[in-house]
């Protein structure tokens, strides 16, 4: 099964705050993130995060990265670090691609979605560009969920 998400920000302490995220620390938060996530995606299950997985070393993210279940397809954020250097220090990250090539993919039920880490600048116009059926985006955390054919995993 494909699953999406965005914005896990692991190792990103002042998202605590920005984000009213209800965890003593950034441990709490790990611990949470990959509890709730090994309940949802099973082994063979592949996950697209759309941007900002982690902030900070790159090095502290594959432990966290190695407890999660399935496979990860990383599209770049803001937040994200080098592609390259991502790859080399998380091994088990399957691919990662950088937010100006932008991706598309063919869905479980014959939907072609859109994927990126930033939404379109103006929903509303967006619908059925790129041949795609979906715009799937992050980046906008809380801040809505689905504009018209645009959604914020």
């Amino acid at each position: 099964m494909n699953r999406f998400t965005s914005d896990l920000h692991f190792n990103h302490l002042k998202i605590l705050e920005l984000s009213h995220r209800p965890f003593a620390d950034l441990a709490a938060m790990h611990e949470a993130i990959v509890e709730n996530w090994n309940r949802v995606v099973k082994l063979g299950d592949v996950t697209f995060v759309l941007g900002d997985m982690a902030l900070g070393k790159i090095e502290d993210l594959e432990p966290i990265i190695r407890r999660l279940n399935g496979h990860i397809v990383l599209i770049k954020g803001n937040h994200d670090k080098s592609p390259r250097r991502l790859l080399e220090a998380c091994p088990s990250l399957k691919i990662v691609v950088n937010n100006l090539h932008m991706t598309q993919y063919i869905g479980d039920k014959g939907y072609k979605v859109f994927m990126r880490h930033f939404p379109p600048s103006d929903p509303a116009t967006w619908e059925n560009k790129y041949g795609a059926n979906v715009f799937l985006c992050g980046h906008v955390h809380e801040a809505w969920s689905r504009r018209g054919h645009v959604i914020n995993v």
